[in-house]
């Protein structure tokens, strides 16, 4: 009985072994797969379109951020001017 359990578990050892060489080797084939080349490329490609957006509309919104800052309108409530001339 002893015997089988270390033949059974040498058994398992060794496929196990051979099913980690064959994943292991159909990873590391799998990554340079045209599929994952063409992603790739599909990704490049939209990174520089959102780049040239960005170049694009930086100057406006830069302009609109100094307008915006330039047309500050201080309103001073009444009670408040009130109170400065009791003092």
């Amino acid at each position: 009985m002893k015997l089988a359990k270390v033949e059974a578990e040498k058994e398992i050892a060794a496929y196990r072994a051979e099913q980690e060489r064959t994943f292991e080797l159909g990873s590391s084939a799998h990554d340079d797969t045209a599929e994952t080349r063409r992603l790739d490329a599909e990704a490049d490609g939209e990174i520089e379109i959102m780049r040239g957006q960005f170049v694009a509309g930086k100057q406006a919104v830069m302009d609109y951020m100094l307008t915006a800052a330039a047309k500050i309108e201080f309103n001073v409530p009444d009670a408040r001017k009130n109170k400065k001339k009791e003092r």
